[in-house]
């Protein structure tokens, strides 16, 4: 009864949480790094992106739902309901770890996956333009595999590759995965905010020297970041 209570005092969401920086700065320098979205190119180009894995050897993130036939070494979460759904899976396939939103309360996080195996992964949430100050994202970036993108340069990537990264314009399809979505009209908003970020993001990584992003899988959204 008393733990009861408590789940019902205690906040489902930190809406200034603190931030700090990440200890995952700099950890594979350099390397170069493979994004793994929730398109449906993650399934039907699944040979260039073995491929890919096969010549280059990438530290691999994943955003919510890792394939369980392809080597993931982190899988990140921005929203609750996913970890709630995916984190045990997502826990057991990842190799090196989770990343997870600083607003979901740390309660969440233990009861789903434990209390160890996941990390912060910080940013300051808005519309701001992209930016990263001692670690911090100084943005949202739209969605969970376009932070992705920004925490594999922090990690220390000498180029960024993503696949997935598809949009929404097949309104019968957005995921690789069976996967309850978001009302048409939200993912619009998010695909809009991550045209926006991509380019400032291009434009950051190449003023400090690292390649990308670039999209391994065609993209009918970003199609001028599609490099294959």
């Amino acid at each position: 009864m008393i733990e009861g209570l408590r789940r019902l005092l205690w906040p489902k969401k930190i809406r200034n949480p603190r931030l700090y920086r990440p200890y995952y700065v700099g950890r594979h320098l350099p390397m170069p790094f493979l994004v793994l979205g929730s398109g449906p190119s993650v399934h039907t180009h699944r040979r260039e992106i073995e491929a890919f894995m096969g010549e280059r050897a990438p530290v691999v993130l994943a955003a919510n739902y890792p394939p369980s036939d392809l080597p993931v070494h982190y899988v990140g979460f921005c929203n609750r309901l996913r970890l709630c759904t995916y984190g045990e899976r997502a826990k057991r396939l990842a190799l090196y770890g989770l990343l997870v939103d600083p607003h979901i309360p740390a309660w969440v996080v233990q009861k789903h996956i434990g209390p160890d195996g996941w990390e912060r992964m910080p940013y300051r949430s808005g519309p701001q333009p992209f930016e990263i100050h001692d670690g911090i994202i100084q943005c949202d970036c739209g969605q969970t595999g376009s932070l992705l993108l920004a925490v594999a340069y922090l990690m220390g990537a000498s180029e960024v590759w993503a696949a997935g990264f598809d949009g929404y314009d097949d309104p019968s399809q957005h995921h690789w995965y069976p996967e309850p979505d978001f009302p048409l009209h939200r993912l619009r908003q998010l695909e809009a905010r991550v045209k926006v970020v991509l380019p400032q993001m291009r434009e950051y990584f190449k003023a400090h020297g690292v390649g990308g992003p670039w999209l391994l899988t065609p993209s009918k959204a970003y199609p001028e970041f599609y490099r294959g």
